[in-house]
């Protein structure tokens, strides 16, 4: 039983690879709208081992946090 005071189970340990969300970026269908940050999913796509070192860093803090970063 959780004694924290929660309902929800707790997670496992979640491991986030620079590998893991270059390769999610590498495979974005580029035929999908884009999301409310209107970013082209292009330039996601083309930058993704650029931008997975940055995206992998947020990605940790928030988990970590338990927070989701404000824009």
């Amino acid at each position: 039983m959780d004694t924290s005071g929660s309902s929800y189970a707790k997670l496992k340990d979640i491991d986030i690879k620079e590998q893991g969300v270059a390769k999610l970026l590498q495979s974005i269908n580029l035929h999908k709208a884009s999301g409310p940050d209107n970013i082209h999913l292009q330039v996601l796509k083309e930058l993704a081992q650029e931008l997975a070192p940055i995206l992998t860093y947020i990605f940790r803090r928030s988990l970590a946090l338990g927070e989701v970063p404000s824009d």
